[in-house]
């Protein structure tokens, strides 16, 4: 909220960023927009190059729609060894991991 008193949306924030990096370094630069920096990590990553701006907004409600038909290793902080957990117990491209209540999940770890 603090920036956005200074601009117009956060996109501009965005779009003002990428312009200075490419003016800068020559270097054109994507950005992913949401609520967190976890789902903005996955809009950057997963969306963002689909888009001829470089640009993607995930709001956190669309969070569980978007990057779920995605292979669980594309997701943010889910590496070799968790990508085979979660193989292993048949959660390779559903939102099931996400709708298991906490508990159930941090019994198995």
């Amino acid at each position: 909220m603090g920036s956005l008193k200074y601009f117009r949306s956060a996109e501009e924030i965005a779009k003002q960023i990428q312009t200075k990096i490419m003016l800068a370094t020559g270097v054109w630069s994507r950005a992913g927009i949401s609520e967190n920096k976890v789902l903005a990590k996955q809009a950057c990553d997963n969306f963002a190059n689909k888009h001829s701006e470089g640009i993607f907004v995930l709001p956190q409600a669309e969070g569980s729609r978007h990057p779920w038909p995605l292979p669980i290793s594309q997701m943010f902080g889910v590496g070799r060894r968790m990508t085979n957990h979660f193989f292993e117990n048949g959660h390779l491209y559903d939102r099931r991991p996400c709708s298991n209540p906490i508990t159930q999940i941090q019994n198995r770890f």
